[in-house]
């Protein structure tokens, strides 16, 4: 829905329809890493991402802004759970020790609730630096409290998005693309790229079939319907076998060369169940080592792909991976495990086991055996020398 200011944390709303009038309408729907942004024909525009419970219930995280002058952006959550007034909702960003919250004092058509905040405000800087958060709202009775995992990557491409599409770019105004002009300037006007797809009300031409109409060379199958059908799961050599927000990542965030590995050692696609897909697709070829990025498609996550970093042990002090190395999925354990060779020989090299946590959505390094010596005597890299394990942490 669309919203207006009242102050921050204070959640009620006006609506306004204002607009620069002298600026032509171009609007857009398209991705930013695992947001969607939507602007309609009025320039109003619409990141979002969907989030999750650990017992699965979804969450809709939205920015929102009107396309006036010093507007406010409203950063809206919409559960599927009954959101009711007096409730309290936190928003924290994992990493940065930072939360913000309030409780609804004004519920909007659709179940939403919103904050309110200034282009600088605390909440949003954060947001932007931070990569996962969580959105927790204490519903109270015997519900009680719900923590929604949600993705931050992409806050900063998408506010960038809607900065150009507004065209507050170089103003005092502009949400990223901060500068001196007056906040009442237009910057140059922009013309739509060929992939977006703009209709009347922008919400509902993020759909696969909105894409597919406006590109019908593409062929890529729909989430729901390779959901249904992958079963146990195969191997996959083109790109157009996949659903399009499972490969897209591979393009806009990974560099990967895609054809080249695709055509040489194929993506997996193994069924996890309750509707899940975990995808394993080659990123860059290698001679015994090929990288692979992750992710998962699944009911919490609608028509979008989760993808995913893993860990190193802590005591190595280094950043972790968008990428593993050689990996194969278990769905039975729920593990995921990587196999990087330090020899052509296939007789030393690295062993890493992660585990899927169901709760907070990502994979967890559990095991690491590294074995030094490339003596020519080959084994299954399950017997590597230990290294480290998460027992170490008294888990």
């Amino acid at each position: 829905m669309k919203h207006s200011k009242t102050g921050a944390f204070i959640f009620s709303v006006a609506v306004l329809f204002a607009s620069v009038e002298t600026a032509k309408a171009q609007g857009i729907s398209q991705a930013a890493r695992d947001w969607w942004v939507t602007c309609d024909d009025e320039l109003y525009c619409v990141a979002e991402t969907q989030g999750a419970s650990a017992s699965d219930t979804d969450m809709q995280l939205k920015l929102e802004r009107f396309n006036k002058p010093d507007n406010r952006i409203f950063v809206t959550v919409s559960p599927g759970l009954k959101l009711e007034l007096g409730m309290r909702v936190d928003i924290s960003v994992l990493g940065a020790d930072y939360e913000a919250g309030g409780k609804i004092s004004k519920i909007y058509k659709g179940n939403e609730m919103a904050f309110i905040e200034k282009t600088r405000s605390t909440l949003l800087s954060k947001m932007r630096k931070g990569r996962k958060g969580q959105v927790t709202v204490k519903y109270g009775g015997e519900t009680g409290t719900v923590v929604y995992n949600v993705s931050l990557s992409g806050v900063t491409t998408a506010l960038l998005m809607m900065d150009e599409v507004q065209r507050r770019l170089d103003r005092v105004d502009a949400a990223v693309a901060i500068g001196g002009e007056p906040s009442d300037s237009l910057s140059t006007e922009r013309e739509p790229e060929g992939d977006e797809i703009v209709g009347e009300d922008g919400h509902e031409d993020q759909s696969e079939e909105a894409y597919a109409a406006a590109n019908p060379q593409n062929s890529n199958p729909q989430i729901s319907d390779f959901s249904s059908e992958i079963g146990a799961g195969g191997l996959f050599y083109t790109a157009n076998d996949l659903p399009e927000a499972v490969i897209m990542p591979g393009y806009r965030t990974y560099g990967c060369d895609m054809e080249g590995p695709m055509q040489g050692f194929g993506a997996r696609a193994l069924g996890a169940g309750a509707g899940r897909v975990i995808y394993m697709i080659p990123c860059h070829s290698g001679d015994v080592n090929v990288e692979h990025y992750v992710a998962m498609t699944a009911p919490r996550h609608g028509n979008f792909a989760n993808t995913y970093e893993f860990e190193l042990p802590l005591d190595f002090n280094q950043p972790n991976r968008l990428t593993i190395i050689n990996p194969d999925y278990d769905a039975s354990t729920e593990t995921l495990t990587s196999i990087t060779y330090s020899s052509p020989n296939f007789d030393c090299g690295v062993y890493e086991k992660h585990q899927y946590v169901a709760e907070s959505d990502f994979f967890e390094l559990v095991e690491y055996r590294e074995k030094t010596d490339c003596d020519g005597v080959t084994g299954p890299p399950e017997g590597f020398p230990l290294v480290w394990t998460i027992d170490e942490l008294g888990q």
